[in-house]
């Protein structure tokens, strides 16, 4: 994924410019595809079948999905005021 940000943070910039947004670019990217890997992390988490003797408890399931929450709140916020 990292050299298709490249190639698009690249363009005609200069090459300070380039490297700086293609960094920003992969952490924005980082932060939107972290929201669907954290809920499925939550479902794979609280399932017995999957985890066994591991499975997370009352406390964690909350401050999993209010974390899990919170991110998917900045990334629509993020989205929501993205000027280019």
């Amino acid at each position: 994924m990292l050299p298709q940000v490249n190639r698009v943070a690249v363009g005609k910039r200069p090459a300070a410019q380039a490297e700086k947004r293609s960094l920003f670019l992969s952490a924005v990217m980082n932060g939107v595809i972290a929201v669907p890997i954290m809920v499925l992390m939550m479902l794979m988490a609280m399932r017995a079948d999957i985890m066994g003797a591991f499975v997370i408890t009352r406390r964690l399931t909350f401050l999993g999905w209010l974390a899990t929450a919170a991110m998917a709140m900045m990334v629509l916020a993020m989205l929501a005021t993205w000027r280019e």
